[in-house]
């Protein structure tokens, strides 16, 4: 431990220095008050020795600059004042100093009072580091709590969600698959009218009911673990084809052709399969839009840090209200379009992209029809690639 001591009286300082010495105290001794302040600055001791009556800056002096100063207030301050001078003692303590020690000098009694208020700042210390943890935990203990609220919320509104979106959608479906016995037991249908009914309304509603279950459920574990997608550097090509196998059968139901794809040779981030579905939903979208005997058409604009791919349909175009709302769940529940209404698949698309830090949009376009335009972030590869094409050209 260090003290100071601060004593003009040569004879006092040195029978202090001597006994504090042999106690172990590190000891660092000034005769006056400039010298003190200047020693607390550079070197901050654990407990100050100060005399009152000093020329020039008086104890009084430096013990109202240290305690105006909150890097220094808490060095505890014992006044060396003249036995029974009590106004001097109640000063001091005034202006905050801890304790005070008389001369003549009583050795031992000096020795108690330095090793107590020591002892005192270090359990003060100590108390203050305790609070100061404890303090750390609470606020802790706070944010996981509050994100265990916040999580409690999206649980619960994702339960909301999921449930309002599987009733809005399951109606038609159900509607056919419900149906279908219904007008069998009614009878009247030859045998070629009876499987026609169900290989045509009860299939497709089926297959429509499934397809509507996993777009929910997916709709739902993005909004839940979005950030627990692990993405990679992912071949559009490879989900282009995918994505257009996706939808072949779904275009042939509706005579309309997909075209060739372009040859998309940069890699960007994301996941295979959920990349091809969300090109899929979107393919399959426009098909929706399209009139028969028409086809699908496919273009591609390579830029320095993303890829543009844009989707274009021949037929029928969106109303202008509904285009800021195309991609909300919601938003086109109404068949307008020769396929019926859009269902989940639009938002499908939008959420998986968005999850790759890509963006999708849709606008009409003259011919008429609707237009997709995709953007997707390059993988750190192939900006690198391009980054040493530029530099060396």
């Amino acid at each position: 431990m260090k003290v100071l001591i601060v004593d003009d009286d040569p004879a006092s300082r040195f029978y202090l220095e001597e006994s504090l010495g042999e106690w172990s105290y590190e000891v660092i001794s000034v005769s006056n008050g400039e010298a003190a302040l200047e020693a607390i600055e550079s070197d901050s001791p654990d407990l100050i020795l100060l005399d009152i009556l000093m020329p020039g800056l008086s104890g009084y002096e430096v013990c109202r600059r240290l305690q105006s100063d909150p890097s220094k207030r808490e060095i505890p301050v014992l006044f060396i004042t003249v036995k029974d001078n009590e106004q001097d003692i109640a000063k001091g303590f005034e202006l905050g100093a801890v304790d005070y020690i008389t001369k003549p000098f009583k050795i031992l009694e000096v020795k108690a009072r330095v090793e107590t208020h020591l002892a005192l700042k270090e359990a003060k210390q100590s108390l203050k580091n305790q609070n100061t943890i404890l303090e750390e935990k609470v606020c802790e203990r706070t944010k996981e709590l509050l994100k265990a609220g916040e999580r409690l919320e999206v649980l619960d509104k994702a339960k909301t969600d999921f449930l309002v979106l599987i009733s809005h959608e399951l109606r038609t479906p159900l509607s056919g698959i419900l149906g279908v016995p219904e007008i069998l037991m009614k009878g009247g249908l030859d045998d070629e009218d009876q499987v026609n009914l169900v290989e045509e309304t009860f299939k497709r509603s089926r297959e429509r009911l499934l397809a509507i279950l996993d777009e929910a459920l997916l709709l739902t574990k993005i909004k839940l673990t979005e950030h627990n997608f692990i993405l990679a550097p992912t071949s559009v090509n490879q989900a282009m084809m995918s994505a257009i196998n996706l939808s072949t059968s779904f275009a042939d139901g509706r005579e309309v052709s997909i075209g060739t794809p372009p040859d998309i040779k940069e890699m960007v981030n994301g996941d295979l399969g959920l990349l091809s579905k969300a090109l899929s939903s979107l393919i399959k979208t426009a098909i929706k839009f399209s009139n028969k005997n028409k086809s699908i058409s496919f273009s591609y604009k390579p830029l320095p840090t993303k890829i543009c791919v844009k989707i274009r349909a021949e037929g029928l175009t969106i109303p202008e209200d509904r285009i800021p709302q195309f991609f909300e769940v919601f938003s086109i529940s109404e068949a307008i379009t020769p396929g019926g209404d859009l269902g989940l698949a639009p938002p499908v698309a939008e959420a998986l992209i968005k999850l790759f830090d890509g963006a999708v949009s849709v606008a009409n376009h003259d011919g008429p029809g609707v237009l997709f335009t995709v953007s997707l972030k390059k993988s750190i590869a192939d900006q690198e690639e391009l980054t040493t094409e530029c530099v060396a050209n």
